[in-house]
């Protein structure tokens, strides 16, 4: 739960993009770090969608748009970007909404390639708009199916026969076109209070999520009655009709002791299990964050929290549930925004795979973030490809409201994944190897060993001997290997410090060594080879006696002698040789004892 100062020196950014008010709606993060917030900009009196671009570090990254901004207005008076998705060859979608002076609004799709210009392939010169009904058509999620196709959702207000809200599919093909095999020409509109309850009222969705069957899952809220509205999770077929063996005729729903339960946000787990985010005033006259957790069949997981429900106040004002995100290792992370008129801050929630809170996050596994500023929103968490947790919304500066955005540390998040680690002994040396399956933000790799006694407080005394450089981010496996030319004699012992980027670190488990040195003469090839400009020999002998060991040329001249005197059996030797004063080329170096000479080729580059 701490801020991660690398980012901004601070762990919070800042960014003023209009000159009236800029807000982030969502945010997600490439591969390589970079952040893509999305929201609005304004500037006289005209909201525009902004997608803006910051460097892994925090920085404005100037590679996209103008100075890493692109703003796009869709011929209306306000337009705004709530969700972002980066496909696979880094052109971003961007779902939009729009409403013009006359109160009509509608559905957008914006593309940019990955510099922030305009895909102009796509649509009408990168863009799309349309309309479902001709009054109220709002947009609020976006999600990209595996086969290119576009799915958006949101709700429009049906006339008749009074004005209420219902919610909305549509699906585009990849190129921006309407796909009309998808519900009724392209649109899937369902009446979900009609379904739950036999009424015709409010109701429409928040977020959505594709499944791996081609589904569609989307959450929101269904009003069933004036003083009851439920949070709804419905799954629908592929064709947009409701998938009946989900939930109760396609539709799982809370209903808490309050009026109002509401889903804003969802998380598909590994396991199929799905979590929601929203808020409840199930147990306050004020809303509270809520958390569930529901079974891959639309039922509640009473594993989860209260029979599959966690109702957490945070502040005496509202406090919504706006995002809800999930770490590799189980944790899950929810964002709050607090409806308070002054004083609010980034707020983050952290619970354990069960729904009790997480204690190792913050303080009972709360975290607040005050920029300074007088009323501080967040709207957005993600968590990046490097484990890192990403928290954007908005900051207000002297009656401006602006960008902002922090980055946070998550315990518990491992950056590399070692699936083995080994030795052999080569003569007189020991070979390590190891093999990452994943990496994350990862910097290296320190190399440690400790012999077999121990401190006079019980420790073993670990020394760093090396230190060998990682991949950074990989999703594929990477060998590794390092060489002790000089190992201690008998048993030792073997581990690695893994280090991330930022300085945190992991060790490997611990190998034992038992190794012996041979009594024989043998002359081991000297390490490194090819060197610049010093390299090491080991040698060990059979016997006592004088033992020689110099340096040749190509042309068989002496060069440099390092050792001239008596050596003895069962000890290995180690001698260095600095070719600083010498030219590039091949050399020999020759190990004679009486009768006996070994004599092996070492290369210098320079």
């Amino acid at each position: 739960g701490d801020l991660d100062l690398t980012f901004n020196n601070t762990g919070k950014v800042v960014s003023g993009i209009g000159t009236g008010a800029d807000e982030i709606y969502f945010s997600t993060v490439q591969s390589d770090g970079k952040i893509i917030a999305t929201g609005y900009s304004t500037s006289n009196s005209i909201r525009s969608v902004a997608v803006v671009r910051y460097n892994e570090n925090g920085t404005l990254d100037n590679s996209f748009g103008t100075n890493g901004i692109t703003t796009y207005s869709a011929g209306a008076q306000f337009s705004f970007g709530w969700e972002a998705v980066i496909l696979p060859d880094n052109k971003i979608l961007i779902g939009c909404e729009y409403k013009d002076g006359t109160n009509l609004s509608g559905f957008a799709i914006l593309k940019l390639n990955s510099n922030g210009t305009r895909d102009l392939s796509f649509g009408d010169s990168g863009r799309v708009k349309i309309q479902y009904s001709n009054t109220e058509n709002i947009a609020l999620a976006l999600k990209v199916q595996n086969d290119g196709k576009i799915v958006m959702g949101g709700f429009y207000r049906n006339p008749t026969p009074t004005p209420k809200a219902n919610f909305l599919l549509l699906r585009f093909k990849s190129d921006g076109v309407i796909d009309s095999s998808f519900g009724t020409n392209g649109f899937a509109a369902t009446n979900l209070s009609q379904i739950v309850a036999s009424v015709h009222d409010d109701n429409g969705i928040y977020d959505l999520e594709i499944l791996p069957d081609g589904k569609i899952l989307a959450v929101g809220d269904v009003r069933v009655s004036s003083g009851n509205q439920l949070l709804a999770l419905a799954r629908f077929n592929s064709n947009g009709t409701l998938d009946s063996g989900f939930g109760t005729n396609g539709v799982g729903t809370i209903d808490l002791a309050g009026s109002v339960d509401f889903g804003w946000a969802m998380k598909v787990l590994p396991d199929g299990k799905i979590l929601t985010a929203g808020f409840s005033n199930s147990g306050s006259s004020s809303m509270e964050s809520l958390l569930a957790r529901f079974n891959s069949n639309g039922t509640l997981d009473n594993t989860f929290g209260n029979n599959g429900t966690v109702v957490t106040p945070v502040t005496m004002a509202n406090d919504h549930g706006y995002a809800v995100a999930s770490s590799s290792v189980g944790k899950i992370y929810v964002g709050v925004f607090s409806d308070n008129s002054v004083g609010s801050d980034f707020t983050i929630l952290a619970y354990n795979h069960d729904g009790s809170p997480d204690t190792s996050f913050g303080t009972a596994g709360l975290v607040t973030t005050n920029f300074n500023f007088a009323k501080d929103v967040s709207r957005h968490l993600t968590i990046a490809p490097d484990g890192k947790l990403v928290v954007t919304g908005s900051a207000t500066v002297s009656g401006k409201v602006n960008f902002a955005l922090a980055r946070y540390h998550i315990a518990g998040v491992v950056p590399v994944e070692l699936t083995s680690f080994g030795f052999r002994q080569d003569e007189n040396r020991i070979l390590l190897n190891w093999v990452t399956a994943t990496e994350t933000n990862n910097y290296g790799f320190e190399i440690e060993r400790a012999g077999n006694t121990l401190s006079a407080s019980g420790e073993m005394r670990w020394e760093k001997i090396g230190f060998v450089k990682g991949f950074g981010t990989t999703t594929e496996a990477r060998s590794y290997s390092f060489s002790d030319p000089q190992p201690l004699r008998g048993i030792s012992y073997y581990r690695l410090k893994q280090i991330d980027h930022d300085g945190r670190f992991e060790y490997s488990s611990e190998i034992e060594v038992d190794f012996s040195v041979p009594s024989e003469f043998l002359l081991s090839q000297n390490y490194p080879n090819p060197f610049n400009p010093s390299t090491q020999i080991s040698f060990t002998v059979a016997g006592e006696g004088l033992t020689k060991l110099s340096i040749f040329s190509a042309s068989g001249e002496q060069v440099a002698e390092l050792f001239n005197q008596n050596a003895l059996p069962g000890r290995q030797y180690l001698v260095s040789f600095d070719a600083s004063g010498f030219t590039s080329g091949i050399y020999f170096y020759r190990l004679t004892q009486g009768n006996i000479v070994l004599t092996k080729k070492m290369t210098l580059v320079k």
